[in-house]
């Protein structure tokens, strides 16, 4: 919640997943006007093509998590003489990370979930919902 109180300095820049998911193109040029670059049409679309599944799973090896996995094959008790690429460790998931939309949280981890929002989130800023801190967000976009 400490970022929370930054929102409306000027180098900070809040953007949700689910804004991305629902409107690319908006929030891409949300973000080229905070990073203070002009957004062509050619621009946008080559942005947009790159930020695709489909573009993501046609180039993995840019996605996987070959330096976090040079740090920790140790601790996974991997051998040093292992060579990266063998297993995938993409963060391109199969089907695009839709896998589980539609589903519900199971009842006890969205109690837990709601109370820890109550107590950690609500309690410093105000915000009912995540859902809340979404529509503050968008207001606070729409006027800067």
């Amino acid at each position: 919640t400490e970022w929370w109180e930054r929102r409306s300095d000027p180098d900070v820049l809040w953007v949700a997943y689910e804004d991305l998911r629902e409107d690319l193109a908006g929030q891409v040029r949300l973000i080229a006007k905070f990073m203070q670059v002009a957004m062509t049409d050619e621009l946008l679309a080559t942005v947009l093509e790159r930020s695709s599944f489909e573009y993501m799973q046609r180039h993995t090896a840019q996605f996987d998590e070959h330096f976090v996995f040079g740090k920790v094959r140790d601790q996974m008790g991997i051998p040093a003489d292992y060579k990266f690429g063998d297993v995938e460790v993409s963060k391109v998931r199969a089907g695009g990370g839709r896998s589980g939309e539609g589903r519900l949280l199971p009842p006890r981890v969205s109690e837990m979930l709601a109370d820890r929002w109550q107590r950690s989130v609500r309690a410093k800023t105000g915000l009912e919902s995540y859902d809340d801190m979404r529509r503050a967000l968008a207001e606070l976009h729409a006027t800067s």
